[in-house]
């Protein structure tokens, strides 16, 4: 393997020490020291790369990931999203990203948030089921559709202007709205699929029940979100091994009746936090806080609870 200085380290050099800082992160070594006079190496090689087998095991610069993997991206789209997952894990695929299969049910203000985030964290296959068409309303809280739109099926609008602006998008649509299991279950035994994000909020409590029997069923992880005025709710991810049930006391917030007041803000929030939980969840950068909880945002306080 190969190794390149990490852009995310600010270098700082006095007489007797050179300090690596990175947000709260603090590391010095000698001037003189072996360490330093690798680091010398690695800057004045070639494109400031340097070989693992190069490095002892228990390196400092590595450990600390002061220096990361080399890895050649193919789509220069997700070299910043790579960059992103190695300052967690040296082990990200950019083929596993792009061949990872995900299902979202609702494609409103929380479901296109968390397609956008997903597309462009590098993601490429997905399958949309929605039935709704757009209208004015939605304008403030969905952010794939455009004026032209209006009048469209979302799953339309959504795959169009997602197509305009990345390439080689897999998207599979059906404009259903799903009111048995079996909806679902037909879809699904047609596709083999990664996840599946219930981000619908209609009919209430009937559509989670309905994902959650199912994801159990195939042994396909899920997860869910919603929004609310002064909270949301995220989560949780369940692998599709576990039994859940939501909590009586967050039903309120998970399984409301449609809000007519709503935020670009909110739903944006929700939806992305969603968004990071399923990327770190599918490709195993950081265990999720979620799974099997729910996560409860304060707008307000700007405080969250996880139970």
């Amino acid at each position: 393997m190969k190794c390149k200085l990490n852009n995310a380290y600010s270098i700082i050099k006095n007489e007797k020490d050179v300090a690596f800082i990175r947000e709260l992160n603090k590391y010095t070594i000698r001037e003189n020291s072996e360490i330093c006079r690798r680091l010398k190496k690695i800057l004045s090689s070639k494109n400031g790369i340097i070989k693992r087998e190069d490095l002892s095991f228990d390196d400092f610069l590595y450990s600390k990931k002061v220096l990361i993997p080399s890895i050649v991206v193919v789509d220069k789209k997700n070299e910043s999203t790579i960059d992103y997952c190695l300052q967690y894990t040296d082990k990200i695929s950019e083929k596993e990203i792009s061949n990872a299969v995900i299902v979202i049910v609702g494609l409103g203000g929380i479901g296109q948030v968390v397609m956008e985030q997903l597309v462009a964290s590098g993601l490429k296959k997905f399958i949309l089921i929605d039935f709704d068409k757009i209208v004015e309303k939605n304008f403030n809280r969905q952010f794939l559709i455009l004026n032209d739109d209006i009048g469209k099926h979302k799953v339309d609008a959504v795959e169009t202007n997602l197509r305009n602006r990345y390439d080689g998008l897999e998207i599979i649509k059906y404009r259903i709205k799903l009111i048995k299991k079996e909806d679902l279950n037909e879809i699904l035994d047609s596709h083999k699929v990664d996840f599946i994000v219930g981000a619908a909020d209609h009919p209430p409590n009937k559509i989670q029940a309905i994902i959650l029997e199912i994801s159990k069923a195939k042994k396909i992880p899920c997860g869910f979100a919603s929004v609310g005025l002064n909270y949301s709710v995220v989560g949780p991810i369940l692998t599709g091994h576990e039994s859940f049930f939501f909590p009586n006391d967050n039903r309120k917030f998970a399984f409301k009746e449609i809000l007519s007041a709503s935020a670009s803000f909110t739903n944006s929030i929700t939806g992305a936090i969603l968004a990071k939980e399923i990327f770190f969840f599918l490709f195993r950068i950081e265990k999720s806080k979620i799974i099997e909880k729910q996560l409860i945002f304060d707008f307000k306080e700007y405080t969250s609870t996880i139970c």
